[in-house]
């Protein structure tokens, strides 16, 4: 087996050497911690590319050791040479070389990455097998012991990410910037906790959450899934109990029966994450409030310019800047409350009183922050004109009430969410059995994911307090106007009349002028209501 030339590697790895360990019984094998310089033969057993399947054996040079875990060494180092039908790029790739004291705990991180490698979040699997060392002249020595070999990843740990940014501006990193760079983790243990049966990592944390920079902005990468493990783990299941500040109370608890298996495990570890990361404190088991939420001031202002425009054009007169910044200042408070508000439920010490991670997920802010922010802020400006009082009509029996068999629903495919079909479904069906408090929460979701019929009929739902819906007639008038932007005739034509009869509106809007243009549009499309109400005024002047 022929040597060749060592590649020089000067990535950076994603851990730090002082990181917090899983807590581990007493009494484990100790580890063969390898040193820097040393080659490893892997005897391969399995590989996770058909082009890897004719590899027979490797040697890996250890770089240097990144971290020895609660059962496991983890090293940066660099295959050297292989034996076997070798692809070219084999030789010389930087990678991870991760040596268990467990055969158990090898082989189930092992199937698990080769399971949910389609998925990019997590670590790019190549070989596995027993892994000796090896000295020069001699055979491999030492007792042997499972290994596998993955991607190098180049990044920092959101620990590590959180704190440079605390450094450099002062804050913790701002809301969008998190649940950006968090998206593939969120979007991974949502499908992980809904595959059947479900898998649970078990031990998410930042340290645990790798940021990488790409093309399209810096992401989370996943790793150590050497805990992890199904709902239905077989008797006496993993003697693992996690990392304190991010495991819940039930995995601490030695009379509890497989505590760790169960999906809401990981809620509790993202809720977790997601308070340290933003609050830049490790949770203590002891809910003491919220806590100030930083966010981008770029966002802020691309926010400001978007609602003055959009309100100018939608009341039909000069909006007050001023006016609209406080809308926003409020619009940001009450996103700030419902991000506090999922956490805290995340965090509850009752798993039972947890969400399952899917929910968890769903219920925050990801790809719908900007419409949120917009929708809270043009809801709140027309009470700030009117100095806390809105001004709005009674309701006008003029209102179209029903719009379904009229328009379907469109939204875009880039944001269509996984389960948006079936919440669509679930949704209309409640809808038209007149079942309203099962229709109004789908309604929300699918309505701030940017459904137009749902936004539509969302708005139905706060004027008239179906299925237990609240909100403000600013609120109804700004869901109808977002739905007839996208071309929900029936929400043309009741903007329309919003608008001639002050429903929602501050006081001194654009009134009949305004009104009349959303009457043509939707007459254009050949509402016979919209035409009729045009006929009426044509008649008035």
């Amino acid at each position: 087996m022929g040597q060749i030339a060592r590649q020089t590697v000067n990535a950076t790895w994603a851990y730090p050497e002082d990181q917090p360990v899983t807590t581990l019984p007493a009494g484990g094998p100790p580890h063969a911690a390898y040193e820097a310089g040393e080659d490893i033969l892997l005897r391969v057993r399995d590989a996770a590319s058909a082009e890897l399947l004719l590899v027979d054996e490797v040697v890996i040079h250890v770089v240097r050791r990144i971290t020895r875990g609660g059962m496991s060494g983890t090293y940066e180092a660099c295959i050297d040479a292989a034996k076997g039908e070798v692809p070219r790029e084999l030789i010389g790739l930087c990678v991870v070389l991760k040596v268990a004291d467990s055969d158990e705990f090898a082989a189930n991180e092992w199937g698990h990455l080769r399971e949910f490698r389609h998925m990019s979040v997590l670590p790019e699997p190549y070989l596995f097998g027993t892994a000796t060392v090896l000295h020069e002249n001699e055979p491999a020595i030492g007792e042997g012991r499972r290994a596998i070999v993955m991607e190098f990843i180049d990044g920092v740990d959101m620990a590590v990410w959180a704190q440079d940014w605390q450094r450099e501006v002062g804050t913790p990193p701002p809301l969008e910037s998190v649940l950006d760079v968090m998206n593939p983790v969120f979007d991974f243990i949502k499908v992980a906790s809904t595959a059947r049966p479900p898998l649970v990592h078990r031990d998410i944390k930042p340290e645990n959450l790798i940021v990488q920079k790409t093309p399209a902005g810096s992401r989370c990468r996943l790793i150590d899934l050497g805990i992890s493990g199904r709902v239905d783990a077989s008797a006496g299941g993993f003697d693992i109990v996690g990392t304190r500040g991010f495991a819940p109370p039930e995995v601490f608890d030695l009379y509890a029966s497989h505590p760790a298996d169960d999906p809401r495990v990981d809620t509790f570890g993202l809720a977790a994450t997601l308070y340290s990361v933003l609050s830049g404190s490790v949770y203590d088991y002891s809910w003491r409030g919220g806590f100030p939420i930083a966010h981008d001031d770029g966002l802020r202002a691309r926010l400001h310019r978007r609602l003055t425009a959009s309100l100018s054009k939608t009341y039909g007169v000069r909006v007050d800047s001023r006016t609209v910044e406080s809308a926003i200042r409020l619009a940001f408070e009450k996103v700030d409350a419902e991000v506090i508000e999922s956490i805290r439920l995340g965090l509850a010490p009752n798993r039972d009183d947890r969400p399952l991670p899917g929910d968890f997920v769903d219920d925050l802010p990801r790809l719908r922050m900007r419409s949120l922010l917009e929708l809270h802020a043009a809801s709140a400006y027309p009470a700030l004109v009117a100095s806390g009082s809105l001004a709005h009509a009674s309701r006008t029996n003029q209102f179209v009430e029903t719009g379904l068999d009229i328009q379907n629903s469109t939204l875009s495919d880039a944001v269509r969410y996984d389960g948006f079909a079936e919440d669509f479904v679930a949704c209309m069906d409640a809808w038209n059995r007149g079942r309203y408090d099962e229709a109004v929460p789908l309604l929300r979701k699918l309505a701030d994911a940017g459904d137009v019929t749902s936004q539509y009929n969302l708005g139905i739902c706060i004027r008239d307090g179906l299925g237990g819906a609240q909100g403000t007639p600013a609120e109804v008038f700004w869901r109808w106007t977002k739905a007839a932007e996208e071309g929900h005739i029936v929400a043309m034509y009741n903007v329309g009349q919003c608008l001639e009869h002050g429903y929602g509106v501050p006081e001194g809007s654009g009134g009949m002028d305004v009104a009349r243009k959303w009457y043509e549009r939707a007459a254009a499309q050949g509402f016979p209501l919209a035409v009729e109400r045009l006929r009426q005024i044509g008649n008035a002047q």
